[in-house]
């Protein structure tokens, strides 16, 4: 079962978030981890791919 994290440390001061991250990476060898945030310099330590949302077009047939 995958861990979903929805901006659940928007509000988190800088130590909490190591902390969390420490978990984070432990846990991610195990299970996939999916997080969901607006703070994207916040999480690029994290590692993983990162997702971008684009206009969905149709296909030429």
């Amino acid at each position: 079962t995958p861990v979903i994290l929805d901006d659940a440390l928007v509000y988190s001061d800088d130590d909490r978030i190591e902390k969390m991250f420490d978990a984070l990476h432990r846990q991610a060898t195990d299970q996939q981890i999916i997080v969901f945030s607006c703070r994207q310099r916040a999480f690029q330590r994290l590692g993983g791919r990162s997702l971008q949302m684009s206009d969905w077009r149709p296909r030429s047939s």
